[in-house]
């Protein structure tokens, strides 16, 4: 039989998979300042200003949020993850059912990103191009933006059933972002 984990320990699982989503948010927000192509035109002149800070920029964030969303699925043992923290709440059956159906929809899509993670960025293999590997995953702006408004709704979900605080996304870091580009290009 396993262990009841106490109130302390679920308080700090929730606080993690909390601050999780804050930063994978901001990495998605800012990312999709360089992929939109509504926005990328508009802001060429500044990140032609200082082209060795923006070349990988918009890929550093992809990266990041990659890593982030993912961890937020990865079935390992021991690890705090959505689908973990639904079997370790005590919810009722309605909020259970609710949950499951965004965990479930989430971890469909994250499974998309198991290649990357594994084969890209976590451990790089000779044998996958990046390329092939984000064509292989299908990934979109649209696919992404999904997956975190999926995992957000599970873990909201998961936090009103349970009395824990929930998660609100705000968009600061890419609105800082966009600030920044848009004094870098006025400034010149």
């Amino acid at each position: 039989m396993k262990p009841q984990l106490t109130k302390q320990h679920i308080s700090y699982r929730m606080h993690t998979t909390n601050t999780t989503l804050t930063v994978l948010c901001a990495w998605f927000d800012m990312w999709l300042v360089f992929a939109g192509e509504g926005s990328r035109k508009h802001h060429l002149p500044p990140m032609n200003r200082f082209p060795n800070f923006f070349r990988y920029t918009g890929e550093a964030h992809l990266r990041a949020m990659i890593l982030s969303v993912y961890s937020l699925y990865d079935p390992g043992p021991g690890r705090v993850t959505l689908p973990a923290l639904l079997k370790e709440l005590k919810l009722d059956a309605a909020t259970a059912t609710r949950a499951q159906k965004f965990v479930r929809k989430g971890a469909e899509i994250a499974a998309r990103l198991k290649p990357l993670r594994h084969y890209l960025i976590a451990h790089r293999s000779d044998k996958h191009t990046f390329q092939d590997a984000y064509y292989e995953a299908g990934l979109t702006p649209n696919r992404i933006s999904r997956l975190v408004t999926l995992s957000c709704a599970a873990f909201n979900c998961m936090a009103r059933g349970s009395g824990q605080p929930e998660f609100f996304r705000v968009n600061f870091a890419g609105d800082d972002m966009v600030e920044m580009l848009n004094e870098l290009r006025l400034d010149q």
